[in-house]
């Protein structure tokens, strides 16, 4: 092609075209037939188009092949891909169609033939083998052959080898070597397919020589991780096992300690009280050695127990400041100064208390505020060093020397730097490095020659001390302390601290661990794991050469969960506080600590065989606990086993305001719970009494119940630790059974802290150590006043002879002797004819000694009175509320005055029915009846004269703001509340819900405030259901709606009345005095008139009649002049009725006294009283103690001044003092005379008692409500 005009063109250009001309025709492609051979079960692709043409010479495409009859077809990459069908062989086609994209298309067929395929050989691989000289191997040989048609393979011969011999067993090749070969062999072997293919391979075998087998050792004993627990350094027993299978053992030895013992067993003395490795060694016949070991840890324990039993006395630090109002001589005398040291093994200072911290403080650093809710305690020293204000020192270091300052080069200097002792005197600090004790001055040193501490105490005498932590008021923090690992070494760091100050040991008091309410927490599950990993780490922390024990609850509720296989690995034995099993806390009066109880109670017995029985504890390391105190308890009528108790709300020290029936008429010093000797000391009015089954005694007296121990419990529970083969008893507390009543001072000072005293008594601990060294224990002898009874009255027209009748034995020997000392007089024997020598109140005494020495004492009190003396019996009107559909018991004589009075009917009420027991009265409303009712008793006395009186009973509603109503199984309640806003809160409550109920409350018009609302039906398994709402009313009704409940009635009227006052229930009317007032005391020459003026009303009705009540007289209406029938106390009751038959009463007393200069109707005395001492005179028990009686001077009333008691008296100053003293103990006091025929000398004065409230408290604790005396 040319192309002009264009500059620089170049000419010509060659232009070439390949193809068709545009428009040219096209012409069809050329197919031809094609053939195939493909192996059955194989595939194959076949180049279709490499014979096919286009005669354009186009480009062809392979576009689709037809299904052939035998296999599958289709087109992969361009061409025809074929599969026979399986199992198939022969010929087989199919065809196929090309296209050259222009439109041509042609189309041909392939001819297949499918041939079988040819059997292939199989591959045999060589293989190896070893074995030992001597011994035979079986050689799978297939395991690494193959055949490529997956036939399977069949080993069919084998060669002989050069140095052995091999055949086939089992389809393997088996070889043994010729005798003593050792080296390289091997042999041929060949296999096959079945179907004529083959193969061979080879086999090389090594030959090896015998290989050695090592020996075997093993320990017997002791096993890897015991704890040996010796008192001192003693032989361990070790033994091995040896063995050699291959051969035998040739030698053995024992390492340990740096020493090396040969031979199957050891003795070895451990050089010090720590943990071990012993390693064992055995060498066989061939030289192999093999080694094994065990871990040990040597724990010192405790000597040798007194009897071969241990006696662990917990030690107070507070008791020092028990003084002579407890029943011991002063302040000072609970201290190590009296201890024998040789009565006990180990001795719990008691106690550290733990800080929110984890950090340990000194008991006396208690919050005292510690039962509050939110109170914690604050971290504080380990001891309270000042020697004025805590006992700490004096107890742990001994009676005190106190540096106020050091000189240089003085002897003070020389002894302190002796001691361990460093100071600043500049800075006024001072601290012993040895026991890291220290403070701020005065230092505070054992005093030269001084009485010992308890530090050098048990150093001395071979026992311990141990640092006991927690008690029941300072285990608040014990659980989160356990569980925070930072706390928990703060804690254990303490433990340290305590063992480097003296102390051999650590005790837990965790009162306690687990789910359980303590003072002022409530712990958890995990306090049981935490538990095992305090006494873990206090381990790891002291060692193994000290003490580590814990107290625990006899109660298996509070005992299961611990996880006592560990924590029996760190503990040398469980204090376990079988006592307080019943106490002020219990419904019913029961045993502190029975020995034994019926089945399912709590006892020593049910305690100790759960703890071996069912966690199978070792009896060796349980220590049981033995109670020093007793608790007694007041009762719901006469006392006695299992009499339901009183709980009144008292505030104790410790614990602060508690519901108890602590007994504090007869111990309230103690709280209810005194120490031995000082029940011990004070029998008189009590009935001692044995519980065969439970092995203790008890005390009853009137209305109190005590449990406590004697030598006889002490020793059966002694002899229970013996049989059972217990490790031994804890004692709370040492100090419980120490009698000073015929101790005399020694030595020390109570300015030391530190005081001795001579004589001693301790019977209890003396009993216990008796059965434990196999001694016999004495038992005290028993001794009883069988007539006349305790607390009796005898009337006599003149002093006349009265029988005395006395029951004496002794369970282990005889009495020896039984002597009854009364008014003066001595009498010998079991029986005695007694005159009195005046009308009086008098106490017979009885002695009996056994064969041993040991004596019981019994007394009884009597009144004598002349039958001129006796007045007659008074009744007093009584009254009590109730709730609805409850009963209640009335003791009616409680504010009933008379010689000897019983009860002797009750009439039935309108509205109930009264059922009398012994002096109570039970009263049983009618079902579902409210208001007042009424009935009168009548009591007689012991000379046969009667009296009446009226008991009034208000029934109220269990809530007089509440409405409940039933529904089947759903209970409603609406509660009338306080003013929500402006208006009344109603709290609709449901409870025992179930689905499918609906309830709604519909208000009159304008009463309703907000929307309309109902309870929601609850999700399954609700138990209940509260909403509030707002009602404009205080009274009024409205109606409540249930739907969907079975036996729901529709619909309830809801009604309230008066702020919930009970809808149209009667109002009770109202009753007052207004003259005379309660307590008035009228002082009059002669029985004249006193006015008597009542008001009445009633708020929902009228009143229709008023009455009086007075000195069995009775007067209508409001007003009355009434004139006393005797000078004495009286009780008023007055009683309005309205229209509706409501009554309500009201009661007032007044007194009716002679006046001042009429003494000739007193029997001539003066008016003038006086209290003072008993001087030493035989007619009188209460030698050197404040005088129970009120007693006339001879004189004029002056200090001084001798007189003589014959008659019981009543004077204007002893009626102020008991009028003043009203309320100020709780009292409605009135005074009565308790008067002993004795010689008096000296006194106080009436006015001086002001100023001593102990004699106050003395004449309070004898006087009597509400009796009459002339």
């Amino acid at each position: 092609m040319g192309v002009s005009g264009r500059p620089s063109s170049e000419l010509p250009t060659a232009i070439t075209f390949n193809g068709h001309p545009s428009g040219g025709d096209n012409h069809s492609p050329t197919a031809v037939n094609d053939t195939a051979t493909v192996t059955a079960g194989e595939s194959v692709l076949i180049n279709v188009l490499a014979n096919d043409s286009d005669p354009d010479g186009d480009v062809l495409t392979l576009v689709s092949v037809d299904t052939p009859s035998h296999g599958v077809a289709n087109v992969q990459s361009g061409k025809a891909y074929y599969k026979p069908v399986a199992g198939f062989s022969g010929s087989d086609a199919f065809a196929y169609a090309v296209n050259d994209g222009r439109g041509g298309k042609a189309s041909a067929s392939i001819g297949i033939q499918v041939v079988k395929p040819a059997n292939r050989a199989p591959v045999a691989v060589n293989d190896t083998a070893t074995v030992t000289v001597g011994e035979s191997v079986l050689i799978d040989v297939l395991a690494n052959d193959s055949d490529p048609d997956g036939d399977a393979l069949t080993l069919v011969s084998v060669d002989t080898p050069s140095h052995g011999a091999a055949n086939v067993q089992s389809g393997k090749a088996y070889y043994k070597p010729a005798a003593g070969f050792s080296g390289s062999d091997a042999f041929a072997y060949a296999i096959n397919d079945g179907k004529g293919g083959k193969a061979t391979g080879q086999v090389a075998v090594t030959v090896t020589a015998a290989v050695n087998l090592p020996p075997e050792v093993r320990f017997t004993a002791p096993a890897d991780g015991q704890i040996i627990q010796q008192t001192a350094l003693a032989p361990v027993a070790i033994s091995i096992q040896a063995s050699d299978a291959d051969g035998s053992v040739v030698s053995t030895r024992i390492r340990v300690d740096g020493q090396v013992f040969t031979g199957l067993t050891a003795l070895w003395t451990p050089s010090a009280f720590a943990t071990y490795v012993i390693a064992a060694e055995a060498t066989d016949d061939d030289g192999a050695v093999s080694a094994a070991s065990v871990s040990v840890t040597i724990r010192k324990t405790e000597p040798a127990p007194t009897g071969k039993k241990r006696i662990i006395a917990y030690f107070p630090q507070w008791d020092g400041w028990k003084s002579s109002n407890l029943g011991v001589p002063g302040a000072a005398c609970l201290t190590q100064g009296s201890l024998d040291p040789a009565k006990y093994t180990v001795l719990n200072f008691s106690f550290f208390g733990v800080a929110k911290d984890g950090s340990l403080h000194s008991g006396d650093f208690r919050n005292k505020q510690i039962d509050q809710p939110g109170e914690v305690q604050e971290p504080a020293a380990l001891l309270y060093a000042d020697p004025y204000s805590s006992y700490d020192l004096a107890l742990l270091l001994g009676e005190m020397e106190i540096i106020e300052w050091v000189s240089v080069g003085s002897a003070v200097e020389t002894r302190l730097k002796a001691l361990g002792y460093v100071w600043d005197n500049s800075a006024r600090t001072w601290e012993n490095t040895r026991r890291g004790i220290g403070g701020a001055y005065p230092i505070v040193a054992p005093k030269e020659g001084g009485l010992p501490g308890l530090f050098d105490i048990a150093k001395t005498n071979g026992i311990k001390v141990m640092a006991s932590i927690g008690g029941w008021s300072m285990c608040k923090h014990f659980p989160e302390t356990a569980a925070d690992p930072v706390k928990r070494a703060r804690f254990v760091e303490d433990c340290g601290k305590l063992i480097r100050m003296g102390f051999d040991g650590i005790d837990l008091d965790w009162e306690y661990p687990g789910p359980f309410e303590g003072m002022n927490y409530q712990g958890t599950n995990a306090d049981f794991h935490n538990f095992t990993s305090l006494v873990r780490d206090i381990r790891a922390k002291i060692g193994a050469d000290k003490l580590l024990s814990s107290c625990f609850s006899c109660d298996p509720k509070k005992l299961a969960s611990f996880e006592w296989s560990e924590i029996d690995k760190y503990l040398d034995f469980f204090n376990i506080m079988s006592y307080d099993i019943d106490g002020g806390w219990s419904d019913y009066a029961g045993h502190c600590s029975p020995l034994y109880a019926a089945s399912g109670k709590l006892s020593w017995d049910s305690a100790f065989k759960y703890l071996t029985g069912t966690l199978g504890l070792q009896a060796a390391k349980i220590n049981m606990g033995l109670g020093f105190y007793g608790r007694s308890v007041i009762t719901n009528g006469a006392a006695a086993l299992g009499a339901p108790t009183v709980k009144t709300t008292r505030d104790f020290y410790v614990d602060g305001p508690v519901l108890s029936a602590a007994d504090w008429d007869n111990f309230k010093d103690w709280e209810g719970t005194p120490y031995h000797f000082f029940l011990n000391a004070r029998t008189s009015g009590w009935r001692e009494q044995w519980d065969d089954t439970a092995k203790v005694p008890y005390r009853t007296q009137s209305k109190y119940f005590l449990s406590y121990e004697n030598e006889r419990s002490v020793a059966a529970k002694a002899q229970y630790v013996m049989d059972q083969k217990a490790g031994g008893v804890i004692v709370w507390d040492v100090f419980g059974d120490w009698d000073f009543s015929n101790a005399s001072p020694a030595a020390g000072s109570v300015a030391g802290k530190a005081l001795k005293y001579n004589n001693v008594k301790t019977p209890l601990i003396d009993a216990l150590n008796s059965v434990f060294n196999g001694m016999p224990v004495n038992v005290p002898p028993t001794v009883t006043i069988a007539a006349p009874a305790d607390n009796a009255v005898i009337v006599q027209d003149a002093l006349t002879a009265i029988a005395i009748r006395v029951a004496a034995s002794d369970s282990d020997g005889t009495v020896s002797s039984v002597s009854i000392r009364v008014d003066g007089k001595n009498f010998t024997g079991t029986a005695a004819s007694w005159t009195p020598s005046a009308y009086g109140d008098y106490v017979i005494e009885a002695t009996a000694t056994d064969n041993a020495g040991a004596s019981a004492v019994a007394r009884a009190s009597v009144t004598v009175k002349a039958t001129t003396q006796v007045d007659p019996p008074v009744a007093t009107a009584d009254s009590v509320t109730l709730k609805i559909n409850e009963n209640v018991n009335v003791s009616v004589l409680a504010n009933d005055t008379g010689t000897g009075i019983h009860l002797l009917s009750a009439e039935q009420p309108s509205h109930g029915q009264t059922t009398v027991s012994g002096n109570i009265v039970n009263y049983a409303p009618t079902p579902n009846y409210v208001g007042a009712d009424q009935f009168h008793y009548t009591i007689a006395d012991s000379l046969g004269r009667t009296a009446s009186a009226q008991v009034t009973v208000i029934v109220e509603e269990q809530n007089a703001n509440q409405k409940v109503f039933t529904f089947g199984n759903v209970t409603v309640t609406f509660t009338l509340g306080p003013v929500w806003g402006t208006n009344y809160q109603i709290t609709g409550a449901v409870s025992g819900a179930a689905k499918g109920w609906k309830m709604t409350m519909n208000f009159p018009s304008g009463q309703k405030i907000g929307s309309a609302w109902g309870i929601a039906e609850p999700v399954s398994g609700e138990t209940n259901a509260v909403r509030n709402n707002s009602w404009s009313q205080s009274d009024g009704e409205f109606t409540m709606g249930v739907s969907g409940q079975p036996g729901g009635e529709l619909p309830k009227t809801v009604s309230f009345n008066g702020e919930g006052g009970g809808g149209d229930e009667n109002q009770l009317p109202k009753v007052t005095f207004t003259a005379p007032a309660d307590g008035a005391v009228f002082t009059r020459q002669t029985l004249s008139p006193i006015a008597i003026s009542i008001g009445v009303s009633d708020a929902d009705g009228t009143i229709v009649a008023s009455s009086i009540k007075v000195d069995n007289q009775v007067f209508d209406g409001v007003s009355a002049d009434w004139t006393p029938s005797a000078f004495g106390l009286f009780t008023i009751t007055a009683t309005a009725t309205d229209n509706d038959g409501g009554t309500a009463t009201a009661a007032c007393s007044v007194l009716v006294r002679r006046e001042s200069g009429t003494a000739s109707l007193v029997n001539g005395w003066p008016d003038y009283i006086a209290m003072g001492a008993v001087t030493l005179t035989d007619e009188s028990h209460h030698v050197g103690r404040p005088v129970d009686a009120v007693f006339k001077y001879d004189g004029d009333g002056g200090n001084g001044d001798r007189g003589s008691i014959k008659y019981p008296i009543f004077t204007k100053k002893t009626a102020e003092m008991a009028r003043s003293l009203t309320g100020k103990y709780g009292m409605n006091v009135m005074p009565v005379m308790v008067v002993y025929t004795a010689e008096m000398s000296g006194g106080t004065n009436f006015e001086d008692l002001w100023d001593f409230d102990n004699l106050t408290m003395h004449f309070v604790n004898l006087i009597h409500t509400c009796e009459t005396l002339n």
